[in-house]
């Protein structure tokens, strides 16, 4: 990810109609990268077009500490620009586990001088079909990244987050790999 860009979460709150035509409560979590706040606020508005059908649609907007998330075959991708990003998302239903998870690491470094074994914590954002299958895909990824360090994986969490929009620039270095 470019130093320039951050990931901000968008959650929205609006009501819709369901499968059976009800109006119903309708929450949703995006995470967008944007270079400041005004950015994710505009990419906010731009998604929420089209939800105030029924009434108004509550937007928080909060940037994270998220850094890294990893790319596989479990995004569907939609290429077609929302304000200038891609868009990944999930094709199955809310009712399954597929979805980000948030994978926390423990690299393990050896000091050359010393020779004391240092630890440093990352967390990584990985799609999955399970929790189980989270771990294998940051195996998998950091493998293909050429990480050498040891490292111990400490947590898998689901995250809510339905989709997550990058720029065109990020998406071609995801495929690429």
């Amino acid at each position: 990810m470019s130093k320039d860009f951050n990931y901000f979460r968008i959650k929205m709150a609006y009501k819709g109609t369901n499968d059976l035509g009800a109006i119903v409560p309708i929450k949703s979590e995006d995470l967008v990268m944007a270079t400041c706040y005004t950015e994710a606020e505009q990419i906010a508005y731009k998604l929420a077009e089209g939800k105030d059908e029924f009434g108004d649609v509550d937007i928080e907007i909060v940037r994270t500490k998220i850094s890294e998330v990893a790319y596989n075959d479990t995004f569907a991708t939609d290429t077609e620009l929302i304000c200038g990003l891609i868009s990944y998302f999930f094709e199955e239903s809310e009712d399954t586990e597929v979805g980000l998870y948030q994978v926390s690491l423990v690299y393990y470094d050896v000091d050359e001088k010393t020779g004391k074994t240092k630890s440093s914590n990352s967390t990584i954002y990985v799609p999955a079909y399970s929790s189980s299958e989270a771990i294998e895909n940051i195996r998998t990824y950091l493998k293909r990244a050429g990480e050498t360090r040891e490292y111990t994986i400490r947590n898998v969490k689901y995250d809510k987050a339905q989709s997550v929009m990058v720029t065109p620039e990020t998406h071609k270095n995801n495929i690429r790999i």
